[in-house]
């Protein structure tokens, strides 16, 4: 394994502090699989995990995709900066002479061969063009119609969002593709070519008000407005939840509630949120109640997430504004735990040098605000199980945007 690699993981490995990676369990890949996904937004499974950490036998090197999500759940920026920020010592080895010279043959080759790969994809822009509408104003599911043109002879594909297992290639010659979207967001649509990006846009899909969903793949079940709207709250009844997912096995379905698009947009430096929410499943592997708030943005890239459990598995959530964030194995988050089954009441609010996140009152964590301008676009509740919602606010400061129940 290259030392820039094997450096990458052991980083990863004393943030994590989960003690030798040859104890892992599945378990625990699993769990990495969801900070990876959390804190970048990029969804590396834990058949891949195992594979880059050797726990599964596989002959080629790790992707591009899957080094840079590592290397920004790292903390950087990408897999080329935590490469020209690792310390040489880190990456030194003692050899003997002849092998460095093998070495240095070896690094030279591979680089003729990386600069011809180099030349042969980075394209000059003109030779893209990438655009996309859908196919409905507003609501899910939706159809995107992408418009494109690139040079013939590559190969070329789609990618929906920052989720590259959301790829699909297009035919040879063509310049329309269409692309369904089964749930509403703020997405980063890519033209690559290879493992190349060539063009990206921002893509927005709205929801029709409030919208509700119990997970299915591939394709949700859309929830009636009448199962889960009422006056005073948003909620959907666990025995209407009990019958949609009878025939599951092991962790619970997740309940979403999601409006985007459907306000003026909130800058994060100038954010104020408040809601009111309940878990109320907690049968069986829903006894941690996990549940989650995301703030959507419109960076393409992140959101901010406001989670909170029962206490006692406050060890495996994750908090983070944009690109800040922490997880629970490495950082007290005990904040976001609730002592006791009912409503909590959360807080999100940002003073212009950081946002602030409050459960029941107390102040749970402090981060710092992203780097790059971003604006909240939507909100999605998430439980493990079912839950309701009530009080909803979302304000730019003191001027109100979003108000319900």
């Amino acid at each position: 394994m290259p030392p820039e690699i094997k450096h990458l993981l052991q980083t990863i490995e004393r943030q994590l502090g989960w003690g030798e990676p040859g104890q892992w369990q599945s378990r625990d890949f699993d769990k990495l699989n969801q900070l990876i996904l959390d804190k970048t937004g990029v969804s590396l499974s834990a058949s891949t995990l195992k594979r880059v950490w050797g726990r599964v036998q596989y002959e080629s090197a790790p992707s591009a995709v899957t080094l840079d999500a590592l290397a920004r759940f790292a903390g950087y920026e990408g897999f080329r900066a935590f490469a020209g920020a690792a310390p040489a010592t880190a990456l030194r080895r003692p050899v003997r002479w002849r092998r460095l010279v093998a070495a240095l043959f070896i690094v030279l080759a591979l680089g003729a061969v990386a600069a011809f790969a180099f030349r042969r994809h980075a394209r000059p822009a003109g030779d893209f063009r990438f655009t996309s509408r859908t196919v409905v104003t507003r609501g899910v599911p939706n159809s995107v119609v992408f418009d494109y043109s690139a040079p013939s002879g590559d190969s070329v594909f789609i990618q929906q969002s920052w989720d590259p297992t959301r790829t699909e290639p297009v035919e040879p010659g063509t310049h329309q593709h269409t692309s369904i979207y089964y749930r509403p967001g703020f997405f980063r649509a890519k033209l690559r070519v290879d493992t190349f990006i060539m063009c990206e846009h921002n893509l927005l899909i709205g929801t029709d008000g409030w919208l509700g969903m119990v997970e299915n793949e591939p394709v949700p079940m859309y929830l009636k407005p009448s199962e889960f709207l009422l006056d005073s709250l948003m909620r959907l009844p666990a025995p209407v939840y009990a019958q949609k997912v009878s025939a599951r096995q092991g962790e619970p379905p997740k309940t979403r509630f999601f409006n985007v698009g459907n306000f003026d947009p909130v800058p994060v430096g100038r954010l104020s949120f408040s809601a009111d929410v309940f878990n109320e499943y907690g049968e069986g592997p829903g006894i941690c109640r996990f549940s989650k708030v995301y703030l959507i943005t419109d960076d393409g890239n992140g959101a901010i997430l406001f989670p909170f459990a029962m206490k006692g598995c406050v060890s495996d959530i994750s908090v983070f504004c944009v690109d800040h964030g922490a997880s629970g194995k490495n950082a007290d988050l005990s904040g976001f735990g609730l002592d006791s089954v009912g409503w909590a009441h959360l807080v999100c609010r940002s003073d212009g040098r950081e946002m602030s996140f409050w459960v029941n009152d107390r102040l749970a964590y402090r981060t710092p605000l992203p780097a790059a301008r971003s604006n909240v676009v939507g909100v999605e509740f998430v439980f493990v199980g079912t839950g309701a919602v009530r009080k909803v606010r979302l304000a730019n400061q003191d001027k109100t945007v979003l108000q319900a129940f």
